[in-house]
């Protein structure tokens, strides 16, 4: 007999794999926070790249809702105030953003005309993205790339 874990015997923020089959509710990604002490230039630049404004705004938090999900900024200094001070703006290099678009050629020109640091220019990958590389102010990588047939 398989090992399957009681319910009474885990603690109560433990939830196996085996019991969301169950439910049928798997998780969803609602929600990438990107912590910054640049609040307001990366508001800016998301603004620019996503060419939407921001759906809430209040001076040390701002969401840009997409149609995936949403993409938050938040101040360092007001996140260590809950709590979260390990978090570190501008500490990350193992994280992509990637953002499907329609037309990567047309996202790659106007972006082009923006004060960007480029990563990798527009480029056809073996696995079926057409895509381009670029980063924010605090240094994450952005990929916007588009599915192409073979």
């Amino acid at each position: 007999m398989g090992t399957r874990h009681s319910r009474e015997a885990r603690p109560p923020s433990y939830v196996c794999l085996h019991d969301l089959e169950e439910k049928g509710s798997p998780m969803k990604l609602a929600l990438v926070t990107i912590v910054t002490t640049n609040l307001e230039q990366m508001r800016t630049f998301y603004q620019a790249v996503l060419q939407i404004e921001p759906q809430i705004y209040r001076g040390n938090y701002i969401e840009f809702t997409l149609e995936a999900g949403t993409l938050a900024l938040w101040r360092q200094s007001e996140c260590a105030e809950y709590g979260l001070g390990v978090v570190r703006g501008a500490a990350n290099d193992r994280v992509l953003i990637e953002l499907e678009v329609a037309d990567v050629d047309g996202e790659y020109a106007r972006l082009k005309g923006l004060q960007v640091e480029w990563v990798q220019e527009l480029t056809t990958q073996p696995w079926g993205h057409r895509a381009f590389y670029i980063r924010d102010p605090d240094g994450n990588v952005l990929n916007l790339h588009t599915a192409v047939e073979e």
